[in-house]
């Protein structure tokens, strides 16, 4: 903390890179980079041949992606609002004000706003502004004011129609992983799941018409809020098990939560999977916008995997391909240029554009994800 300290005050972000094999000390290190508004990756048990294209990756991101400088961030609200705490990278001053040494085009903050007084009565609207004071690649101090005018209502069903199921996941997610380490992590999980029951208990007693008793009501907006809860719960960020998570890497993906924006974090959180050896005639070409059409995402569920098909899960940092013991020696010999598929040979299988339709088709798809 006291060099986290020191780096803040003398407007220095710290970003790190672990790629050792060993206990680093990432949950100890990591507070650094988090309060000075940086970035923690890590890659456990680096090889170079398998991971030095995500190493160059990380590294060139750090360095050229858009970033201001000596940044302070405070937000405002209108009279009945207030802020009540802030959860992302950065450091909060005594006074409420957020300081960033960089803020850079990765990283998303999350503002909890508390209700002080009744304003359906007076009033129509609200407003919340966030102003950003920092200083441009060129030199230049300038100041980024953001402000949105929005509706007031007391009728609960409103605001049950009107809410964003990702935005709640992701405020969720925030607010789990930056409580103190004095916390523990069973507490966390236990407060993701009774947010969860609370939303639901509230629409069904206010919201639903005569449920019957044992049925489960649930929002039209916040359907999937039980899946992406369970799925949350089954992160390596807040998992019990230990077998399947270490310590630098629970402390990486907390961090790494911190920073993600609404959209990144529910398919960080429930990644998405797509066939690869059934696509639509479109995908893996450019669409009308010019970017890459995907195939249409799957139930992340082992019943829809075949053992003559092939899938990919991504979920924003990591991606894995299955590949089923019965797969067509065709689709080896035209993605992979391998006539079959022996057991241990999956990591020696390179992924590049060959000589044929569906293996530049693959090959964008992944550019497409990666990029």
């Amino acid at each position: 903390k006291d060099q986290a300290a020191i780096c803040t005050r003398t407007q220095v972000t710290v970003d790190l890179v672990a790629c050792t094999s060993t206990f680093s000390d990432l949950c100890s290190m990591g507070v650094v980079t988090r309060s000075t508004g940086g970035q923690l990756s890590h890659i456990h048990r680096f090889d170079y041949n398998q991971h030095v294209g995500k190493l160059r990756h990380e590294i060139t991101r750090m360095v050229c992606r858009p970033t201001g400088y000596e940044g302070v961030l405070r937000v405002r609200c209108s009279t009945g609002l207030a802020v009540q705490d802030y959860f992302g990278a950065f450091n909060k001053t005594l006074e409420g004000d957020i300081e960033l040494p960089t803020i850079d085009a990765d990283k998303t903050l999350g503002v909890q706003l508390r209700l002080e007084s009744d304003m359906q009565a007076d009033r129509t609207s609200a407003a919340v502004q966030c102003a950003l004071l920092y200083t441009a690649a060129d030199g230049s101090r300038r100041i980024r004011v953001h402000t949105v005018s929005l509706l007031v209502t007391n009728n609960i069903s409103t605001i049950f129609r009107s809410a964003d199921l990702d935005a709640v996941v992701n405020f969720s997610a925030k607010k789990a992983v930056a409580e103190p380490v004095t916390t523990t992590l069973e507490a966390h999980r236990q407060q993701l799941m009774a947010a969860c029951v609370q939303i639901l208990f509230v629409y069904r007693k206010f919201c639903a018409t005569n449920p019957a008793p044992g049925q489960l009501i649930l929002p039209e907006s916040l359907k999937l809020l039980p899946l992406n809860t369970l799925a949350l719960l089954k992160n390596k960020a807040l998992t019990l098990d230990a077998a399947v998570v270490r310590s630098d890497e629970r402390a990486f993906l907390r961090q790494r939560l911190l920073t993600l924006s609404a959209g990144e974090t529910s398919t960080f959180v429930y990644p998405r999977m797509f066939a690869l050896h059934n696509m639509p005639a479109s995908a893996g070409y450019n669409n009308s916008n010019g970017e890459v059409s995907l195939p249409p995402t799957m139930s992340l569920s082992a019943e829809r995997l075949e053992t003559e098909g092939a899938y990919l899960v991504e979920n924003g940092d990591t991606m894995v391909l299955w590949l089923g013991k019965a797969l067509p020696k065709s689709f080896l010999q035209q993605v992979f240029d391998v006539h079959a598929l022996a057991e241990g040979d999956a990591k020696n299988l390179l992924l590049v554009p060959r000589d044929n339709d569906l293996s530049r088709r693959i090959v964008a798809i992944v550019d497409h994800i990666r990029s």
